[in-house]
């Protein structure tokens, strides 16, 4: 399948290394694991609509086995079967619009590590990133859908509103430049020309940034804002919302058809959510233009870096700090890449990702650091983070059907901690 590799809006900095031979237009990743990763990845997407036909295989084999007497007091299965077929279809024909779609390096190689994936290990995809396929489409409703938007106040709201409180002090001069979403680096320098002022933008990292909504409302704001995010499901998913959606409500998707549990009705198992409830273009240009861009990779490695050291005024953490292999890590680079002055704002809970790992990857041995709020509080403090203000029992729903019998809900930690701008350590 050829691929375009052509200029996208979305910045990815800095990409993983590669060789690309442009006589056969073959990608060589330096980095094997890399390769395969994406073409595991891809081969999820693209088989999505397969996936999930075993499902719906499963329905009507078992309708089938109940006796005539009990299907005709079920008479709706075969039409509940039916419209859940087309639900599939057309989650299938986003995802494969996601696929096809223009993307930056490495991500425009997809297609061809996915061939790569297939012919070596087969059609068949594991359950686990069957599953995380339907995460994305979740992801969706949360992040890009008027359905999610009560979600997405409880912590991006949240989260948006006391950056905004920190940072904007000094009012941010309107509609300075009009840029295309992310066709320049977030890396660049942002300082802009304002008669005879020179007005450097507030600079803001958002780590493990998703499918880029939180992003994408910073960047509103007027901040140089740097998504960062290592998982290829989210990489290939926000390349396409953030850059090739060009209307409200452009695509229909049904991402809660796959369960028969905790539905009131079937209606409300497949009915449609539509996305994105806004243009992210748009939203980014609605105050004073802003600048977004991703960072792909893990946060540590890339944050890490001698560039990074010192760079950014805010740097928030939605839903991320329980992703650590080792969350003292997490904690260094975050004051690592933050300029002395500038803020750490936390939301979330601690649902350690890796705790159980050794469950499904017994053979990975993933190191998993799983400690409590307070010793998290505390080592922050011990690096010398000062907090200035922290509470919990915040509640949150995360990726919630609000018409389910039920619901994810956290009682999540917030708060708010400065690197002092003299560094003493």
């Amino acid at each position: 399948m050829e691929q375009d590799c052509g200029n996208s809006g979305l910045h990815l900095a800095p990409p993983p290394d590669h060789i690309h031979d442009g006589a056969n237009a073959d990608l060589i990743f330096q980095d094997q694991e890399e390769f395969e990763a994406l073409g595991k990845i891809a081969h999820a997407f693209r088989e999505y609509r397969t996936d999930a036909e075993w499902e719906i295989k499963r329905w009507e084999y078992n309708y089938s086995r109940l006796s005539p007497a009990h299907q005709h007091l079920l008479p709706h299965i075969p039409t509940k079967i039916a419209t859940a077929r087309q639900c599939i279809y057309q989650n299938h024909l986003f995802l494969k619009s996601m696929l096809d779609s223009p993307a930056p390096e490495p991500l425009c190689y997809a297609a061809t590590a996915a061939d790569a994936w297939a012919a070596q290990h087969g059609p068949r995809v594991n359950p686990a990133d069957a599953d995380k396929v339907r995460y994305v489409l979740k992801n969706m409703m949360r992040d890009w859908s008027t359905e999610g938007e009560g979600e997405r106040k409880e912590s991006y709201g949240a989260t948006v509103d006391e950056v905004k409180r920190l940072l904007l002090s000094v009012e941010v001069p309107p509609r300075v430049r009009t840029t295309e979403l992310g066709a320049k680096s977030a890396t660049e320098s942002s300082v802009e020309n304002n008669g005879n002022l020179d007005i450097p933008r507030k600079k803001v990292l958002v780590p493990g940034c998703g499918l880029g909504r939180l992003c994408a409302e910073l960047a509103s704001l007027g901040f140089e804002t740097i998504g960062n995010e290592h998982s290829y499901y989210m990489l290939i998913a926000s390349a396409f919302v953030l850059n090739d959606i060009s209307r409200a409500e452009q695509w229909t998707i049904a991402p809660w058809v796959h369960s028969n549990n905790n539905h009131l009705t079937d209606a409300d198992q497949l009915r449609p959510v539509f996305i994105p409830d806004v243009v992210p273009s748009e939203l980014i240009e609605r105050t004073a233009p802003g600048l977004l861009g991703m960072a792909a990779g893990e946060f540590t490695d890339v944050f890490n870096h001698v560039d990074y050291k010192d760079y950014f005024d805010a740097v928030a953490t939605c839903f991320f700090i329980d992703t650590s292999h080792n969350i003292i890590q997490y904690l260094e680079t975050v004051w690592h890449c933050l300029k002395p002055g500038g803020y750490w704002v936390n939301l979330g809970p601690l649902q350690w990702h890796w705790a159980d790992a050794h469950t499904y990857l017994p053979e990975s041995d993933q190191l998993s650091i799983e400690i409590s709020l307070v010793e998290v509080q505390r080592v922050a403090q011990k690096i010398g983070f000062v907090m200035l203000k922290s509470e919990t029992g915040k509640r949150c729903r995360y990726m919630c059907d609000d018409k389910s019998m039920l619901h994810q809900t956290y009682e999540c930690a917030m708060w708010t901690a400065q690197k002092p701008a003299i560094n003493s350590s």
